[in-house]
């Protein structure tokens, strides 16, 4: 019996953690004085739907935005006052089949211009797995355009990220 047990053990796959759940609302916001840096997502076909996992690094004062798409929407959000984003919410609707977002900033002393760029393509393809970290260390996460599609019901996401000048 207890070899049965073992080899079991060593034949099933490793599941991956999300932080959300298809179809369910979320949210996820970064500890005081921390900032997101890191994004991974996956798509489900059966349930039109992605489960999301943000992880996060220091930063410091704190903003809040409202809902910023409609159902089906393009987004462009740029965090305010040259911030980075700390915290995202989001409520998901079977009927569109597709999410509401929030985002929530915090202050850097980020200086906007040439040290701050979108990425040129898109991160993820629709119904792909996403995994997205910001790099170099003195980059930040502030801004997010993403497209809808509705033959798809997925979006495909583009970030920007800006370099701290002291």
């Amino acid at each position: 019996m207890l070899k049965l047990f073992v080899c079991l053990l060593v034949v099933l796959p490793a599941t991956v953690a999300w932080m959300t759940e298809y179809d369910k609302p979320f949210l996820k916001e970064c500890p005081s004085k921390q900032s997101v840096y890191w994004i991974k997502s996956q798509h489900s076909n059966s349930r039109e739907d992605r489960v999301w996992d943000y992880r996060c690094r220091h930063s410091s004062k704190i903003s809040t935005t409202s809902e910023i798409n409609p159902y089906d929407g393009t987004i462009l959000f740029q965090c305010p006052r040259k911030g980075a984003l700390v915290g995202v919410q989001s409520y998901h609707s079977n009927h569109h089949e597709d999410r509401i977002w929030s985002f929530k900033c915090c202050d850097v002393h980020l200086t906007r211009g040439a040290n701050c760029l979108f990425t040129k393509s898109f991160v993820n393809q629709y119904d792909a797995v996403m995994d997205y970290k910001i790099t170099p260390a003195n980059n930040y996460l502030t801004g997010v355009y993403s497209e809808h599609n509705n033959h798809r019901e997925d979006r495909v996401w583009r970030f920007e990220t800006c370099s701290i000048v002291h």
